[in-house]
C-alpha cells in the first residue's frame, strides 16, 4: 500500500490509529486535512502527516469558510466513482450532525459540526446519502509513524474517489500532529478538498482491534483483521 502511490484523492476514509491514548488525553477531536475522504482516528498523539505517499497533513484552524461551495469535476481517474456534486450551496451548514459509520466489527459515531467546515460536511453527507461508501473496505493500515487505517475507496486501491474536488478548508500553514481520536482527510495537494469533521463519540475501540491485528506486509499494508463500511449516514 506505500510503493509508488499517486497522491491521495478524494472519496476515501481513513482511521488513523495507533496503540494507546495520545500524550495529552484528548480522545475524540476531529480535523480536516485535505482532499481525500479520509477518517483519521488516532489512538496515540501522532501524526497524520503523511497520510499516502508523502501526501503532508494539515492542522485545521478557525472556520473560515463562507458563501456558496464549489465542486470542480475530476477528470483523469479511472478510478474515480462520480456520482454527481453536491448542490452548489452545500446543501444545510446549520446545526451539528452525526454520523454513523457502520462496519462488520460494529458501529463508529461522528460528531459533525458544519461551522468549521461546512462544504467539507456537506460534500461528505451528499456522498453517504448516496451510498458511496456502502460495501467498501479498508485497505491499508500504517502502524508506525502515520498511524492511519484508510477507508471508503469504492475501487479498493486507495486511487479512488467522488470524481470532485473543492477548494480547501480551514487549513493552517503549519504541519500538525493530530491527537488520539483525529478524524482527518489526506493531502493531495491544494484545493482538493473532501470530507467533514468533527468528534468521534463510539467506536476508537473497534480501530484499536483492527490496529492491534497488526498487517500483512510489516507496518504498512493490508491489515489483517478485516474490516469493511457496509453502510453510512449523516443526520
Amino acid at each position: 500500500m506505500r510503493t509508488a502511490h499517486r497522491p491521495t484523492p478524494l472519496g476515501r476514509v481513513s482511521l488513523c490509529a495507533d496503540r494507546g491514548p495520545d500524550h495529552d488525553g484528548n480522545v475524540g477531536r476531529v480535523w480536516i486535512i485535505r482532499t481525500a475522504v479520509v477518517l483519521c482516528v488516532l489512538l496515540a498523539g501522532s501524526g497524520c502527516a503523511h497520510a499516502r505517499g508523502g501526501e503532508a497533513a494539515r492542522v485545521l484552524t478557525t472556520a473560515s469558510a463562507s458563501g456558496p461551495c464549489t465542486w470542480q469535476r475530476e477528470s483523469g481517474n479511472p478510478n474515480a466513482r462520480y456520482l454527481g456534486t453536491p448542490p452548489p450551496t452545500g446543501g444545510d451548514h446549520l446545526g451539528v450532525h452525526t454520523m454513523t459509520i457502520t462496519t462488520n466489527l460494529g458501529a463508529i459515531t461522528v460528531r459533525l459540526d458544519p461551522a468549521d467546515a461546512p462544504c467539507t460536511v456537506a460534500s461528505f453527507a451528499y456522498l453517504a446519502g448516496r451510498k458511496f461508501f456502502d460495501g467498501t473496505r479498508c485497505h491499508r493500515l500504517v502502524t508506525s509513524g502515520i498511524y492511519v487505517l484508510q477507508c471508503g475507496d469504492p475501487s479498493g486501491t486507495g486511487a479512488g474517489g467522488p470524481g470532485y474536488t473543492y477548494p480547501d478548508e480551514n487549513l493552517s500553514g503549519t504541519l500538525g500532529t493530530y491527537p488520539a481520536g483525529t478524524v482527518a482527510m489526506a493531502n493531495a495537494g491544494p484545493n482538493t478538498n473532501g470530507t467533514p469533521f468533527g468528534n468521534v463519540t463510539v467506536g476508537l475501540d473497534l480501530v484499536r482491534t483492527v490496529a492491534g491485528g497488526g498487517t500483512d506486509n510489516g507496518s504498512d499494508g493490508h491489515p489483517k483483521v478485516p474490516v469493511a463500511i457496509q453502510s453510512m449516514t449523516v443526520r
